[in-house]
Formats: structure tokens, C-alpha cells, sequence
């Protein structure tokens, strides 16, 4: 086979692997997926970018339809650019049909970051030339090195994250750890990592202040797998406050992960928070048996949910400590 189809058939087939990995269903997202996914957006459209290069040097066609220089100088830089361009925002817009995967255009601004950082690469080896021995080469392979630590540096973090929620056992959720914010997930409301307030009865360096939305469905955050394994403890809790002066009804909700997204198929209750501070206790047993066909499996629990739903008007709420007792 010839060289030009060889590069050809290479590229179809990653541009085939990266829309097949792109809009293939998840059933369970995990911090760590979601990290390696992002980190695998940088790495595979610099893959995809430097064979698009190596084909715009080596095709046939290419080189009938431009000058030498242009082809060499200009040419498979573009080339790279513009295809990583047109697959990732194609990736990102079939994503809007898949099941369990939804566009991010930060998604593809990584897609964009993969491709300058495997062309910065690539130039800095491509060249031979004995000018490109000194300075030009080192500032290229800096600038991709640069590229990627950005890229892998998220990644990092949430491994450590993983390590240091094993450190704080019996302790579920802490705000003022702030790797912990890894692991929250929100929706419908303003929530920041902030100093406590004057009045707040422990000392601690942060809490996580929230505001609640009024009207909006499901206001309130989520703690992403949390310690999974509960079973030797006694019950949950957590230490909330609530500013203004009349209470407010909150829904906890916590489920395993064999949970299938129905709500009767894991714990959920009502509580009513007063203004002020206090500590809400819940008997494991009583998660246990929150899903109606079942036990909940108190060795893998993976989520946590506090919400407010349709509250009639915005809240203020500081949140510090889960744990167990």
C-alpha cells in the first residue's frame, strides 16, 4: 500500500474511534472518568492533528495543490487545525442525540488545546534543519509541555482528592477541604466555598454558602461519591444553618450505585430546617431501607442529594460537615 493511502486509512479510522468514544452511552460517570475523559480529549486530538499533518507532508494530493513551501511551512499546521476543528465540534454536536452525554464547548476548547499542543510537538521534531537546533525547538516543546500540564494537572487533582477523602473517614464531607469540591455537583442554585460567619458555632476556615433559587426545580447540591462503605456506622449526619427567620422544607436523597434514576429506588426525605444552626441525624437503617424493592447496599453508596424543590422564595443556607457516627 502506498504511503499516502496509508495515512489516509489511519486517519479514518482514529476520526472513526474518537466519534465512537465521544458518543458512546455512559451508565455511571465517576469523577475520575469525567477527569480521564478530559484529559483524553487533549491527547487524542493531538494524536488526530499530527497525523493530519504527517498526511498533508506525505499525500499525493496535497502536494499537487500547493507550492513546496507553502506545504511545509504552512499547510499541515492549518490542515491539522481545521480537522480537529470540524471532528470536535462534530463530536460535541452528536453528543446532543447520544444517550447519557450532552455538548460542552469546553470540551472542545480541550479538543482545540490537544491539537496546537501535538503540532508544537510535531514541528519541534519534524524540523531538522540546523536553525531549528537551538532556541526555536526548546520554545516549542515548552510551549507543548506547558499545554499539557494544564491538561493533566485537573487530573491530578481529583486523584488526590480520591486519596484524601479516604483520610477523613468517618467524616463524608468537609467544605473546608477544598479538594472536596471535586466531588459537589449543583444545580439551580449560587453555591461559593466561603469564610463562616461570625455567628457560626465551630471554628473552621470555610463553609459552603448556598443560595437557593426560588421556583426552581431541585435547588440545591450534590456530594459525587462520597466513602462508599457506611455499613459499620450507626447514622448520617450533618450540620446546616439557615439564614432569615421562617424554616424551610428541604429532600435528602442518597442512593447506591445500583441505583436506576427512579426515585423510588433509593432513600428520600423531608426535613424541615429551622433558622439557625443545628445538626440533622438519620438513622442508616432508615436509608437502608429507602428504595421500596429493595435494601440499599450500604457498602457502595455513591450519591448524596440536598434540594430544595420549588421553594417559594431564595434561600441562604451555610453547609459544613457530613459524617458518620
Amino acid at each position: 500500500m502506498k504511503r499516502g493511502k496509508v495515512w489516509i486509512a489511519a486517519l479514518v479510522l482514529f476520526v472513526l474511534f474518537l466519534v465512537a468514544c465521544g458518543t458512546a452511552a455512559i451508565t455511571r460517570q465517576t469523577v475520575i472518568r469525567h477527569a480521564t475523559d478530559d484529559v483524553g480529549h487533549v491527547l487524542g486530538f493531538a494524536v488526530l492533528a499530527v497525523l493530519v499533518a504527517e498526511f498533508a507532508r506525505n499525500s499525493k494530493l496535497v502536494q499537487s495543490a500547493s507550492d513546496a513551501s507553502f506545504k511545509h511551512r504552512h499547510l499541515p499546521w492549518l490542515l491539522g487545525l481545521g480537522v480537529v476543528a470540524m471532528v470536535g465540534g462534530g463530536i460535541e454536536f452528536l453528543q446532543q442525540f447520544a444517550v447519557n452525554r450532552s455538548a460542552r464547548w469546553s470540551d472542545f476548547a480541550r479538543d482545540c488545546q490537544g491539537a496546537a499542543m501535538g503540532l508544537l510537538l510535531w514541528g519541534a521534531v519534524r524540523n531538522r534543519s540546523r536553525r531549528w537546533l537551538g532556541w526555536k525547538r526548546i520554545l516549542l516543546v515548552s510551549l507543548a509541555l506547558v499545554l499539557l500540564a494544564a491538561a493533566i494537572k485537573p487530573w491530578l487533582q481529583v486523584c488526590y482528592a480520591y486519596y484524601r477523602r479516604t483520610q477523613i473517614v468517618p467524616v463524608v464531607f468537609q467544605a473546608e477541604n477544598a479538594l472536596m469540591s471535586a466531588f459537589v455537583v449543583s444545580r439551580a442554585t449560587y453555591w461559593t466555598p466561603a469564610p463562616p460567619p461570625p455567628y457560626w458555632p465551630r471554628k473552621t476556615e470555610q463553609l459552603f454558602r448556598l443560595e437557593l433559587l426560588p421556583d426552581a426545580e431541585y435547588s440545591g447540591i450534590g456530594i459525587h461519591e462520597p466513602i462508599p462503605d457506611w455499613s459499620a456506622y450507626q447514622s448520617f449526619c450533618f450540620e446546616i444553618w439557615l439564614e432569615g427567620d421562617s424554616p424551610i422544607e428541604l429532600v435528602i436523597r442518597i442512593h447506591d450505585d445500583l441505583h436506576d434514576d427512579e426515585w423510588e429506588d433509593r432513600f428520600n426525605r423531608k426535613l424541615i430546617i429551622q433558622p439557625g444552626y443545628q445538626i440533622v441525624r438519620i438513622s442508616l437503617d432508615d436509608i437502608a431501607s429507602g428504595p421500596q424493592q429493595r435494601r440499599l447496599d450500604m457498602t457502595r453508596v455513591f450519591g448524596i442529594g440536598l434540594y430544595a424543590d420549588h421553594p417559594t422564595k431564595a434561600n441562604l443556607v451555610w453547609l459544613d460537615r457530613m459524617w458518620l457516627e
